[in-house]
């Protein structure tokens, strides 16, 4: 991937057998960031906790400061909204182990949460109750949802979340028509895998999940054991403590009402995560990624609510 890019053999890139698991845009980036390096070291898979070669260590550098940037981002855009949710998805362990490798979870993740921040900003309240329409944001929320499931399908969950509401506050269905348009068509466009033959190319997606997650089954609850820390099946990492992902998983059963109230795509996104951890029969522990940056939403709500009411309970 890296050698079609650096000779600008863009054809070529279609042709690529990428893993039909998931789309290759962030195979692409992190071919990006690794191209113009001087020498060409053959990439070797590498045995856990064994030490990178020093000949690998600058591909591994680049490519994982794109993962970080990526996760720092995800932390940055929660806490321009809520200072506490983004505190949550700071601390919060998978968060970090997962968006400070060479994975696929960090810059899906970064474009769905700056696709539901740039719709929340897109219709801003005026007078009487009405809301008006920022058309800039609203589409370039669209994009960032291309983007997203062009990282990795299941991000499609927060299209879902917004749905609902584009459908509800858009005044006439050519906005929605278009939101949902211009979201497919980066989404293709951004997606070399499905260029040749769209139709095999999801084909060999949904078959390869289906005969992967009946052979990898766990019982439904396991993510939830997963973000608790009460099981841990997730290749021998080691994390920093357990507490900061309880206290997350507490204080956002606590702020479900006032999350409702005040960021209620947030919370879809959350329910809609969650429901899709407890149903979906595989259980990577990679998968949370998924919800937590609208559970931390909900978190921070819940904490606020925590603290507002015992100060008040103490000065009465």
């Amino acid at each position: 991937m890296r050698q079609l890019i650096e000779r600008e053999q863009w054809a070529g890139i279609p042709q690529v057998p990428f893993n039909p698991e998931h789309p290759p845009l962030v195979k692409l980036a992190y071919g990006v960031a690794i191209t113009s390096l001087e020498r060409d070291p053959p990439i070797r898979p590498q045995a856990t906790g064994t030490r990178i070669p020093a000949e690998l260590r600058e591909e591994f550098r680049r490519a994982r400061l794109l993962s970080v940037a990526a996760g720092t981002a995800q932390v940055y855009l929660v806490a321009l909204l809520n200072p506490l949710a983004g505190l949550f998805l700071a601390i919060d362990s998978y968060h970090i182990r997962y968006t400070s490798e060479i994975m696929l979870e960090a810059i899906p993740g970064f474009f769905a949460v700056l696709a539901v921040v740039l719709f929340g900003a897109s219709w801003r309240p005026r007078e009487r109750g009405t809301r008006k329409l920022d058309a800039a944001y609203l589409y370039s929320s669209a994009v960032s949802i291309g983007l997203a499931v062009s990282g990795k399908y299941t991000y499609a969950l927060v299209a879902l979340a917004i749905l609902p509401f584009l459908l509800a506050r858009a005044a006439r269905w050519r906005v929605s028509v278009s939101y949902i348009a211009l979201a497919f068509l980066v989404f293709f466009a951004t997606n070399p895998a499905l260029w040749l033959d769209p139709l095999a190319g999801m084909a060999d997606t949904f078959s390869f999940h289906a005969r992967f997650s009946g052979e990898n089954a766990r019982a439904w609850w396991h993510p939830l054991a997963l973000m608790a820390h009460t099981v841990h099946d997730d290749h021998h990492a080691a994390y920093f403590a357990a507490w900061p992902d309880r206290l997350l998983l507490l204080f956002a059963a606590v702020g479900i009402v006032r999350t409702a109230r005040h960021r209620p795509t947030w919370l879809v996104w959350a329910l809609l995560g969650v429901a899709f951890l407890v149903t979906w029969p595989t259980k990577w522990a990679h998968y949370p990624l998924l919800a937590l940056p609208a559970l931390a939403m909900c978190a921070g709500y819940g904490l606020a609510w925590c603290a507002e009411t015992l100060a008040a309970t103490w000065r009465r």
